[in-house]
């Protein structure tokens, strides 16, 4: 015979507290499907990195460049790997900037090239006074690549139709032509144009 109830109306419950499920095909569920909060706080939202980019290209061009910039790496990493790309070829013309300004600057103060016997160390002074310039405008660089990264997405399928290579392979190529041969022509073409402005050969 079941207890009375403390309030007098009818026997007290003595089984498990009933609780909604909602069930899956076979027939089983789970607390946490059945609470709504739950559920919508065990949600994970992945973010691609194309999807990221799609949505930077988007935005205008002026946004993009004067945007203010993450430096975490997780939000780098969420643009993808053609960030990382324009990144490198992004420094890599800062670099080449601050190469020919510092050669030209030299050839104008000692009157010579910086290839001369003895002129190298004072080259590399000035050159190291630029490349701290050029730190410090590391934020413009950073937005720079994020908003040039579009193009480089468009070179790598580019590539990929031309070639048949693979994502990897076609971006390697792209790293090889662009910041490789792109960056030694700049700088034979910085470094003589300064030397033709100072009327020093090099």
């Amino acid at each position: 015979r079941a207890a009375p109830s403390p309030l007098g109306h009818g026997p007290a419950r003595t089984g498990p507290r009933s609780m909604a499920l909602f069930a899956s095909p076979e027939g089983k569920g789970t607390q946490a499907e059945a609470d709504p909060i739950n559920k919508a706080e065990n949600v994970e939202v992945n973010v691609s990195g194309s999807g990221e980019l799609a949505l930077e290209e988007k935005k205008p061009w002026y946004k993009r460049i004067f945007r203010k910039p993450k430096f975490d790496k997780k939000s780098l990493m969420k643009l993808g790997v053609f960030v990382l790309l324009s990144y490198g070829c992004v420094s890599n013309f800062f670099m080449s900037i601050c190469f020919s300004t510092s050669w030209y600057v030299h050839c104008v103060t000692y009157g010579v090239s910086p290839l001369v016997k003895g002129q190298w160390s004072k080259f590399l002074i000035i050159y190291v006074g630029f490349y701290a310039i050029n730190n410090v405008i590391r934020p413009l660089r950073v937005s720079l690549s994020i908003a040039i990264a579009p193009l480089f997405e468009r070179a790598v399928k580019f590539l990929e139709r031309k070639t048949g290579f693979n994502r990897r392979n076609a971006s390697l190529l792209l790293v090889f032509l662009v910041n490789i041969c792109g960056t030694c022509t700049l700088l034979f073409l910085g470094v003589s144009i300064a030397s033709l402005l100072a009327g020093v050969p090099f």
